[in-house]
């Protein structure tokens, strides 16, 4: 075998922020107590038309030449569960799947919550 064919072409990776959004999202929603996203103006639930407005998520570029994010997310939590616990358990999910997922460096994730419902189930 000669050294050309030995050889791995290498390149670039770009993680566009749609990728981050949609790991803390994922993240978010699948967190124990959770019921959905709420809107940052109004509180609403926005789950699933505009997720956007209740998730922000900053990306920067670090002094150690690494990628910082730091993100904000607005949540409807169940009722009848420790609050503190919820948040603390998302601030863990959302960091580890944005760390493990991209390599990028989580320095804060920022949890506000909007309300608390009791049932995750809409009204018929």
């Amino acid at each position: 075998m000669s050294d050309e064919s030995a050889t791995i072409p290498t390149g670039e990776t770009h993680i566009k922020p749609k990728v981050l959004f949609s790991l803390a999202l994922n993240a978010a929603l699948n967190t124990y107590g959770v019921l959905g996203i709420a809107s940052r103006h109004t509180g609403n639930d926005c789950t699933q038309r505009e997720p956007h407005r209740g998730l922000e998520v900053k990306l920067s570029a670090g002094d150690d030449g690494k990628k910082h994010v730091v993100v904000n997310v607005h949540i409807i939590s169940q009722y009848g569960v420790r609050l503190q616990s919820v948040a603390s358990s998302l601030q863990h999910q959302i960091t580890y799947a944005i760390e493990h997922g991209t390599g990028y460096i989580v320095d804060a994730v920022h949890v506000h919550m909007a309300s608390v419902r009791i049932t995750n189930e809409d009204p018929q």
